[in-house]
């Protein structure tokens, strides 16, 4: 509900800003991220933030700071070998990423022809990893159970590069390609003699991922 209001208010904020009728160097930006494979449950994402152009000669640099969301989906970690001869059938290993935070972009845009052109940055993050774990050993879960939720927050720096094409006051498409670079925490089993425990770690989920933006002149 929280990231719905903040989509809903995003569109209103641009309506009212985008009807006035001077050039600003402000614009608000909405992303959608998603594609290509994914690991350790990460998926799509979304982002929204506000973004400073400064013209210098045929281009402009640009900076944004806004909030960046990736979402997780539930999975299954496979059942590795172990002393109680355990299984998929006979444990689960179960796992939900999701990460989210403050991100600044910094980055170069520039017109090749009338209004389309093409944009290279980075986006420098500051992402809290959300990890749900459950894990059940046994059918009864003789052998060892959890249920857990850690956090961890992590900077990270996502390079991108794409085009732009320019709607004049409507407002501007983007299409980037996008390293999306994330950091997760892990909880995997320790198979003791009697019993199983667990340990808590931590993971790098780089991938590309398309990218779709649009732009609100203010």
């Amino acid at each position: 509900m929280k990231k719905t209001l903040l989509v809903v208010s995003a569109f209103l904020l641009a309506g009212a800003l985008s009807a006035a009728d001077d050039a600003s160097p402000l614009s608000l930006k909405l992303r959608f991220q998603g594609g290509f494979e994914t690991t350790e449950g990460m998926r799509n994402g979304f982002g929204v933030g506000v973004n400073y152009a400064y013209k210098i000669g045929p281009g402009a640099l640009n900076a944004e700071l806004g909030y960046q969301y990736f979402s997780g989906k539930q999975y299954r970690q496979p059942i590795g070998t172990n002393p109680f001869g355990l299984t998929d059938a006979t444990a689960v290993d179960s796992r939900k990423n999701s990460t989210d935070g403050i991100a600044l972009r910094l980055g170069w845009s520039q017109e090749i022809v009338k209004d389309f052109g093409f944009q290279v940055g980075v986006s420098i993050a500051k992402l809290k990893n959300h990890n749900e774990s459950i894990g059940t050993f046994g059918s009864t879960g003789q052998y060892g159970s959890w249920e857990l939720a850690t956090y961890k927050s992590w900077m990270t720096a996502s390079p991108y590069a794409g085009v732009k094409w320019d709607l004049n006051e409507i407002g501007a498409l983007e299409l980037n390609v996008i390293f999306a670079c994330n950091k997760v925490t892990t909880v995997d089993p320790v198979y003791g003699t009697t019993t199983t425990g667990y340990q808590i770690g931590e993971k790098s989920v780089n991938k590309p991922k398309i990218e779709i933006g649009y732009t609100f002149k203010f």
